[in-house]
């Protein structure tokens, strides 16, 4: 049992510094606009490869038109607000559901061109449409893998920058947690509201974005002592340190950091799943996770042609309405 407390307090503390990994990443993301760059990206992949071969050039328009049109936020934030908020955030969105996409791409030249042209064929618009939806669907598919590819390097390197800059030494950790129930009892109670979001969560391959502005909060009740580590615990202020190989002793240190970044780069969603599970071993919660079942039920499938054309109607009907007012 003293073995799987002082596990469950390690894990507790990986979990900790990995989500301050994740928060630093997300806030890079925020001011580099990374998820805005990310959208544009997709669909001007889309623009290029799927809807140029289908449609003739005096069709379509200028594909910097059609990503804006696509990516802008409906939006605007006014202009007496500080610089800062500015920054943060675009007029430019960072998703674009599948719904919302259908809208947007028929208010766009291409759209209303592809259905010009099809009108009549509803069959063939559908499968069109259809293709159109499923090739962005999959453009996306395979950004989300790469930004996630991206972001755990990313992850891994700040996982070594904390390790090195606040001496963290996963070693003397859980030495720490295994011979001080002290040590074990006040992490326990500095955490508790963070142990009972990771006892009502599922892991993840990844953070999202909300579950981080949930964590943060949580972090910041956890006092600095709280957590084992720190300069203080570096070779040359522990005792025996001039009758010591020094060569030796640095390279256990950096070996013992260069593991715990490591360890931190593994991410909070793989420290949260097996905080969980050794608190199942341990009996403190249940550890169950809930079944995720995919595809989507009959009552939730979208009737993406009627939208499409509903939308395309409703453009039609803006445009006539705007030609009148201006006559």
């Amino acid at each position: 049992m003293l073995w799987i407390e002082a596990a469950l307090a390690f894990a507790l503390t990986m979990t900790i510094l990995s989500t301050v990994a994740s928060v630093i990443i997300e806030t890079g993301h925020r001011l580099g606009r990374t998820r805005e760059r990310g959208l544009r990206q997709i669909v001007e992949r889309l623009h290029q490869d799927v809807l140029a071969p289908l449609l003739p050039d005096r069709q379509r328009t200028d594909r910097t038109e059609f990503v804006k049109g696509l990516t802008r936020s409906c939006f605007y934030a006014p202009d007496r607000v500080p610089p800062l908020d500015k920054v943060i955030n675009a007029p430019v969105l960072t998703a674009l559901p599948e719904k919302d996409f259908v809208r947007r791409l028929a208010s766009c030249a291409e759209g209303q061109a592809l259905y010009a042209r099809h009108q009549a064929d509803r069959d063939t618009l559908s499968v069109l449409l259809q293709h159109i939806i499923s090739r962005f669907n999959e453009i996306g598919q395979d950004a989300s893998d790469y930004f996630k590819r991206r972001a755990s390097l990313y992850s891994l390197a700040i996982g070594l920058l904390l390790a090195f800059s606040l001496n963290i030494n996963t070693p003397h950790l859980f030495q720490t947690f295994l011979a001080s129930k002290d040590a074990r009892v006040t992490l326990s109670e500095q955490a508790k509201d963070l142990e009972n979001w990771i006892a009502n969560h599922n892991a993840t391959s990844e953070l999202e974005k909300a579950e981080i502005e949930e964590l943060t909060p949580l972090l910041m009740d956890i006092k600095r002592n709280a957590l084992p580590f720190g300069w203080h615990t570096a070779p040359w202020n522990q005792h025996q340190w001039e009758t010591r190989n020094h060569a030796m002793e640095l390279l256990k240190w950096v070996l013992s950091l260069s593991l715990s970044g490591l360890l931190i780069g593994l991410g909070g969603p793989f420290w949260f799943d097996t905080y969980r599970k050794l608190g199942a071993l341990a009996g403190l919660h249940s550890g169950k996770t809930e079944a995720v079942t995919g595809g989507k039920s009959g009552q939730e499938t979208q009737d993406w042609l009627t939208l499409f054309e509903q939308s395309i109607k409703a453009s039609q009907l803006g445009i006539q309405s705007t030609n009148q007012i201006a006559d």
